[in-house]
């Protein structure tokens, strides 16, 4: 799964769908050009969990801010970014 984000000229909020149970909430920031994640959530319910695990993988090439309730992080590919 790739995505692209184009969204550099407003604050954005996206949709990332990883499965039909699991939707992560991120937040393009126009000021920084980080990525935050903001919520990770079950679309059909809507119930909102911690993101506990990411695994980030093949290439990445945007700044991201992790949300604090991570435990787990895994990167495998090319990563050259900053995380805050």
């Amino acid at each position: 799964m790739k995505y692209t984000l184009k969204y550099r000229n407003s604050n954005s909020n996206i949709n990332i769908n990883i499965s039909e149970e699991q939707t992560i909430v991120v937040n393009l920031s126009k000021e920084t050009g980080y990525l935050r994640i903001i919520n990770n959530l079950n679309p059909i319910t809507r119930e909102s969990y911690s993101l506990t695990n990411l695994e980030i993988f093949r290439e990445y090439n945007q700044p991201i801010a992790l949300p604090d309730s991570l435990k787990k992080l895994k990167i495998s590919g090319e990563f050259n970014q900053p995380i805050i």
